[in-house]
């Protein structure tokens, strides 16, 4: 009787094992994949995207990392506080969390359409959906902005930004749209913009939510925050407000240079 006992008590067991594992994947509760310089699962970013599944959370511990990375899946990426990536970080789907990333950007990308000599942190694409979270982008030379840009997001994007620092930067997020393209949605609050030409920069066709942001200081003699052709501004309750409206809800610290700059012809700045 025992001998024909042992192997049903063993199906029960692999039978519970296989439903635990089931239930942790429905929730989400699957182990993290580790990136480190050693020790870890893997040793740089782009191999642990490579071998992650759609809903995964990659940890990076501290360290730096020279390498472009391309996300092309819904994944969360939570680094250190002393990670930093010294290249371009390249969004193409929906669900994306980055959270914790310093990013130092280099002119090495391959980005389709874009030129690689174009220094970009944070590149969201047209089909993108992404949440930045405490991410910080650090142009280098304060004296040099350059053309470096923090986040560009293209046509179609949407986004959102908080808690994040973008300095020494031609512009912080630019926000990137044109009219035949579905728009382009971005939420930018609780931020830091230092030294940069442009703190927040838009073109056309987007929606944009801005507030509480903090802008220290402009170079060049540059803006706050650029409103381009078509551009709608809402406020945390998604109404629609104006320009002058901005300054009030978003702090200044500076008084040379402009704080919110309005390229809108009156015909589109409904």
């Amino acid at each position: 009787m025992g001998k024909r006992i042992l192997p049903i008590i063993l199906l029960i067991i692999l039978l519970i094992t296989a439903m635990m594992v089931a239930c942790d994947d429905s929730l989400g509760l699957v182990r993290a994949i580790m990136v480190a310089e050693s020790g870890g699962d893997y040793d740089n970013i782009q191999a642990a995207i490579d071998g992650a599944e759609n809903g995964n959370t990659i940890l990076i511990e501290a360290g730096t990392y020279t390498e472009n990375v391309y996300i092309n899946k819904r994944l969360t990426l939570k680094a250190d506080a002393d990670v930093i990536v010294d290249g371009t970080v390249q969004i193409t789907v929906q669900d994306v969390k980055i959270e914790g990333l310093t990013v130092k950007p280099k002119a090495t990308h391959r980005i389709t359409g874009i030129s690689p000599t174009l220094p970009i942190a944070f590149f969201v694409g047209a089909s993108a959906n992404v949440s930045f979270d405490n991410v910080i982008v650090d142009g280098g030379d304060p004296d040099n902005v350059g053309n470096k840009k923090g986040i560009k997001a293209m046509p179609g994007a949407i986004f959102t930004v908080k808690n994040s620092t973008f300095e020494n930067l031609q512009t912080g997020i630019f926000v990137n749209g044109i009219e035949e393209s579905k728009r382009t949605t971005m939420v930018a609050n609780d931020n830091t913009f230092t030294n940069n030409w442009a703190g927040i920069g838009g073109t056309e066709s987007s929606d944009v939510t801005i507030t509480n942001n903090i802008f220290e200081s402009i170079a060049l003699g540059g803006e706050g925050i650029g409103l381009g052709e078509g551009v709608v501004i809402y406020d945390a309750e998604g109404t629609v407000i104006d320009a002058s409206a901005l300054e009030e809800a978003n702090t200044f610290n500076y008084t040379e240079g402009n704080k919110v700059k309005d390229y809108r012809t009156i015909d589109n700045m409904k």
